[in-house]
Protein backbone atom coordinates (compact mmCIF):
# COMPACT_ATOMS: atom_id res chain seq x y z
CA UNK A 1 0.00 0.00 0.00
CA UNK A 2 1.26 3.51 -1.12
CA UNK A 3 -0.11 7.18 0.14
CA UNK A 4 1.21 10.03 -1.57
CA UNK A 5 1.38 13.00 0.61
CA UNK A 6 1.50 16.56 -0.21
CA UNK A 7 3.65 19.65 0.98
CA UNK A 8 1.13 20.21 3.90
CA UNK A 9 1.19 16.54 4.97
CA UNK A 10 5.06 16.25 4.94
CA UNK A 11 5.12 19.26 7.16
CA UNK A 12 2.58 18.08 9.52
CA UNK A 13 4.21 14.68 9.92
CA UNK A 14 7.53 16.84 10.91
CA UNK A 15 5.72 18.54 13.39
CA UNK A 16 3.42 15.54 15.10
CA UNK A 17 7.26 14.12 15.33
CA UNK A 18 7.89 14.63 19.29
CA UNK A 19 11.08 14.24 19.16
CA UNK A 20 12.28 16.80 16.95
CA UNK A 21 12.09 20.74 17.02
CA UNK A 22 10.91 22.11 13.93
CA UNK A 23 8.97 25.56 13.90
CA UNK A 24 6.19 25.87 10.97
CA UNK A 25 7.82 27.45 8.85
CA UNK A 26 11.18 25.52 8.81
CA UNK A 27 8.93 21.87 9.00
CA UNK A 28 7.08 23.68 5.63
CA UNK A 29 10.40 24.29 3.96
CA UNK A 30 12.02 21.11 4.92
CA UNK A 31 8.97 19.76 3.27
CA UNK A 32 9.06 22.02 0.18
CA UNK A 33 12.88 21.35 0.25
CA UNK A 34 12.25 16.94 -0.05
CA UNK A 35 9.65 17.71 -2.67
CA UNK A 36 12.41 19.62 -4.73
CA UNK A 37 14.89 16.95 -4.45
CA UNK A 38 12.50 14.21 -5.45
CA UNK A 39 11.51 16.20 -8.57
CA UNK A 40 15.12 17.05 -9.00
CA UNK A 41 16.25 13.01 -8.87
CA UNK A 42 13.31 11.80 -10.61
CA UNK A 43 12.91 9.37 -8.49
CA UNK A 44 9.74 8.90 -5.89
CA UNK A 45 11.27 9.08 -2.04
CA UNK A 46 9.84 7.05 0.90
CA UNK A 47 9.10 9.68 3.84
CA UNK A 48 11.08 8.86 6.88
CA UNK A 49 10.84 11.16 9.46
CA UNK A 50 13.46 10.34 11.97
CA UNK A 51 15.29 9.84 9.31
CA UNK A 52 14.74 13.49 8.08
CA UNK A 53 14.89 14.11 12.09
CA UNK A 54 18.61 12.42 12.27
CA UNK A 55 19.78 13.87 8.88
CA UNK A 56 18.66 17.55 8.85
CA UNK A 57 18.39 20.23 11.45
CA UNK A 58 16.99 23.69 11.69
CA UNK A 59 18.10 26.74 13.20
CA UNK A 60 17.16 30.72 13.90
CA UNK A 61 20.66 31.85 11.65
CA UNK A 62 23.28 30.83 9.38
CA UNK A 63 25.86 31.91 12.80
CA UNK A 64 23.72 29.43 15.01
CA UNK A 65 24.13 26.68 12.65
CA UNK A 66 27.84 27.13 11.77
CA UNK A 67 28.83 27.29 15.55
CA UNK A 68 26.56 24.31 16.54
CA UNK A 69 29.19 22.98 13.66
CA UNK A 70 32.74 23.89 14.89
CA UNK A 71 32.72 26.88 13.27
CA UNK A 72 34.33 30.17 15.20
CA UNK A 73 33.66 34.04 14.34
CA UNK A 74 36.41 36.34 14.13
CA UNK A 75 35.79 38.99 16.51
CA UNK A 76 37.17 41.46 14.20
CA UNK A 77 34.71 41.41 11.59
CA UNK A 78 31.46 42.99 11.27
CA UNK A 79 27.88 41.46 11.58
CA UNK A 80 27.92 41.08 7.44
CA UNK A 81 31.08 39.66 7.16
CA UNK A 82 30.54 37.45 10.23
CA UNK A 83 27.53 35.98 8.45
CA UNK A 84 28.82 35.55 5.19
CA UNK A 85 31.87 33.43 6.67
CA UNK A 86 29.63 31.20 8.76
CA UNK A 87 27.35 30.59 5.48
CA UNK A 88 30.50 29.89 3.37
CA UNK A 89 31.73 27.64 6.21
CA UNK A 90 28.43 25.70 5.48
CA UNK A 91 28.28 25.44 1.98
CA UNK A 92 31.73 23.81 2.25
CA UNK A 93 30.76 21.15 4.53
CA UNK A 94 26.91 20.44 3.57
CA UNK A 95 23.80 21.50 2.12
CA UNK A 96 21.72 24.54 3.21
CA UNK A 97 18.49 25.95 3.01
CA UNK A 98 18.39 29.16 3.79
CA UNK A 99 14.45 30.64 4.84
CA UNK A 100 12.43 33.26 6.01
CA UNK A 101 13.09 32.50 9.62
CA UNK A 102 15.99 30.44 9.98
CA UNK A 103 17.76 28.00 7.72
CA UNK A 104 17.89 24.01 7.66
CA UNK A 105 21.20 21.97 7.12
CA UNK A 106 22.03 18.90 6.45
CA UNK A 107 23.71 17.60 9.49
CA UNK A 108 27.34 16.48 9.35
Amino acid sequence: MKIELNTYDIADYLLKDSYASWTHSGAREMAEWLEEMEEDSGTEMDFDRVAIRCEYAEYFSIADAAGAHGWEPDEHEFYEQHNAAARQFLELNTEIRIFNGGVIIRKF
